[in-house]
């Protein structure tokens, strides 16, 4: 598999919910590229943190669905970095 078909297709994967339901985030649910164990502890913080945090990272996937944040995480990994029609408050 080359790099870029790699990147086109994460792996591994961490899909859960927001913890402010998309206000700093991309969506109410985030796919990262990333084991659970991976996760950088400032997306789950509180809120000036997270806010901090979200205004910096356009690699992790966001939507209103898991399937719609793992779709977007895949949209972003191919280069794409507008935000979906579903993407709460228009966030990249």
């Amino acid at each position: 598999m080359t790099t870029r078909a790699r990147d086109a297709h994460p792996c591994p994967v961490t899909i859960t919910r927001a913890r402010y339901g998309g206000i700093y985030e991309p969506g109410e649910w985030l796919a990262f590229a990333l084991t659970p164990s991976e996760l950088p502890n400032e997306w789950n913080a509180d809120d000036v943190t997270c806010l901090r945090f979200w205004e910096t990272r356009h690699d992790v996937g966001g939507g209103s669905s898991p399937d719609e944040a793992y779709a977007d995480l895949l949209r972003r990994a191919r280069g794409h970095e507008e935000p979906t029609e579903s993407a709460p408050g228009g966030m990249p």
